[in-house]
């Protein structure tokens, strides 16, 4: 059975001109359901060379800004302790898919339609998310999946609406139909996999501000610049292609982006 992990990095409501957080990035962790053991047995490995404990949750953005307990260690020693935990347990990960939306360029027409649809950008790139996941499913692996989320986000009813509706939209390229039931809620502090997810996710949410060339990003993450770098092409061999996977044919592209076929 493969397993879904999901978190955001840079969600702080649903304007789109944040400037200090200007892409939402929603990561997914593909997982079979036999590794997540040994990916909590391998991270507790992790977290003793650093003499912390087992019940010490890893995040990316206390851990890097030296908050709590990480204050015991300098900046390179955190880097390093985010680089061990997502490098080690890479090889227990089966794919990695993201969406990171740059908010201030998304135009006003899809600003406008999204909105009508009852859908802000949280919600927009959920939306894209479990379709290509879930296509993925249907017609690469022939499996079906279960699908957990970030219990502290604030977009539970949403999430649990939108899959409804998926599950029973017209559109067959759209329709979900290889998760086997509701969207579950995990707390992050009883999941590597989330914890994994929002490490990875932060990488990814830095890394999109330096790939779209014409984005003037804060000059603060220059300092970062290699970091993020290294970090991501660490994960990059994880990524979910497109192209490589013949996922293009399968999803109707053109209705995702009108949000016509979802209310919520």
């Amino acid at each position: 059975m493969y397993y879904v992990f999901s978190d955001e990095s840079g969600q702080t409501g649903n304007g789109y001109d944040d400037v200090a957080q200007p892409v939402l990035c929603q990561t997914a962790i593909i997982v079979d359901s036999e590794n997540i053991l040994t990916i909590e047995a391998e991270t507790n490995k992790i977290l003793a060379k650093f003499d912390l404990s087992e019940s010490q949750e890893i995040h990316a953005h206390p851990c890097l800004l030296g908050k709590d307990i990480f204050r015991r260690f300098d900046k390179e020693q955190r880097h390093e302790l985010l680089k061990e935990f997502i490098k080690k347990n890479l090889r227990y990960i089966f794919k990695i898919h993201y969406m990171g939306m740059l908010k201030p360029f998304v135009n006003e027409e899809v600003r406008e339609k999204a909105s009508k649809s009852g859908l802000y950008p949280f919600m927009q790139g959920f939306i894209w998310l479990i379709v290509i996941i879930d296509k993925y499913f249907e017609h690469i692996l022939k499996k079906n999946y279960m699908y957990f989320f970030d219990t502290t986000t604030s977009y539970s009813k949403q999430i649990k609406k939108a899959i409804s509706i998926l599950k029973n939209v017209s559109n067959e390229s759209l329709k979900i139909k290889c998760l086997l039931s509701d969207p579950q809620e995990i707390d992050s502090k009883d999941s590597r996999i989330i914890q994994l997810a929002d490490t990875i996710g932060y990488y990814l949410n830095r890394h999109r501000q330096f790939e779209v060339q014409t984005f003037n990003h804060r000059e603060s993450l220059d300092k970062h610049k290699d970091k993020v770098f290294e970090i991501f092409n660490l994960i990059k061999p994880k990524f979910l292609d497109f192209i490589r996977d013949e996922l293009l044919t399968k999803i109707d592209w053109l209705a995702l982006q009108n949000y016509d076929f979802i209310k919520i």
